[in-house]
């Protein structure tokens, strides 16, 4: 394992260590990024440390320069490992991506898999500080996180459609799914040519979709409900020609957001100019 960022710890054995395994290209890792910095920033000097760890599951992932992209890019703060052959992971007998850990005198006390609740990891964070009669805590608005985690818990869901075809959704969200178009199922994604075209129909509020090119780039026109996207739904990648034309301009592997706005359902066309790799798609 290797620091992708400079290493400024300095762990003693009673210090708290958040212990955060995440991969770039996955929609629920770039969720609890602002958190974990928020974290890192607000308990900084009081014993707690928080750690990344890169746990990659595509062959991209494991590129230094894909990641250090990723962690400029979202200004992540703490630390970043790289464990390129997901070791670490193994050890820990993690189920899934990302998972984030408490650790205390080199024991797992808590595991969160998947997006955590803030409010139950800053809660258990608190208590942990107390138990060790640190006197000075950050401020923390209890009751806006709860109503918050509520709020998403129950209002939002997601699920991801990868290779080996794993779905994570509500029976309602699964009838609404479907796949098809021109493409290969690789290991590593759905393979997409130059020229070839991939619809998917789905009922959600956004759409991510994780993309890597095959060369040095590619232009994907984008299409929703049979015609461009429109400002209402557009998501941030989303870049609009002269003419109204929607595309995505795929210069590295990214996580990229093709649509936002309200719920519904929706019917989204890809063709692309370039030979493509889709990892994922996310639905939130």
């Amino acid at each position: 394992m290797e620091w992708i960022t400079p290493s400024r710890l300095a762990i003693e054995s009673s210090d708290l260590i958040i212990l955060t395994f995440w991969r770039p290209l996955c929609c629920d890792s770039l969720q609890i990024q602002s958190f974990l910095n928020d974290l890192s920033s607000r308990y900084q000097g009081l014993g707690v440390n928080v750690v990344g760890v890169v746990t990659p599951l595509y062959e991209c992932e494991k590129d230094l320069g894909v990641n250090s992209e990723y962690i400029s890019r979202h200004n992540i703060v703490y630390p970043v490992l790289m464990d390129i052959h997901g070791r670490l992971a193994a050890r820990q007998d993690l189920a899934r991506l990302p998972t984030t850990q408490i650790i205390c005198s080199e024991e797992v006390i808590a595991s969160y898999p998947g997006r955590f609740s803030e409010y139950n990891l800053e809660v258990l964070l608190r208590d942990s500080i107390r138990l060790k009669k640190t006197e000075t805590l950050p401020s923390f608005d209890g009751f806006v996180s709860y109503f918050r985690d509520i709020v998403e818990s129950h209002a939002r869901g997601g699920f991801a459609v990868s290779p080996d075809i794993h779905f994570g959704a509500s029976e309602d969200s699964l009838r609404k799914l479907s796949i098809e178009g021109e493409f290969d199922l690789t290991s590593d994604g759905l393979l997409l040519r130059a020229g070839s075209a991939f619809i998917v129909r789905f009922k959600s509020r956004t759409c991510f979709a994780a993309i890597s090119p095959l060369f040095s780039q590619a232009r994907v026109d984008v299409l929703l409900n049979g015609g461009f996207v429109r400002s209402h739904a557009i998501g941030a990648d989303i870049l609009k020609a002269p003419s109204g034309a929607s595309y995505l301009d795929v210069t590295r592997p990214a996580l990229y957001n093709l649509v936002g706005g309200g719920w519904g359902n929706r019917e989204l066309s890809i063709t692309t100019s370039g030979s493509i790799l889709v990892h994922d798609l996310f639905f939130r």
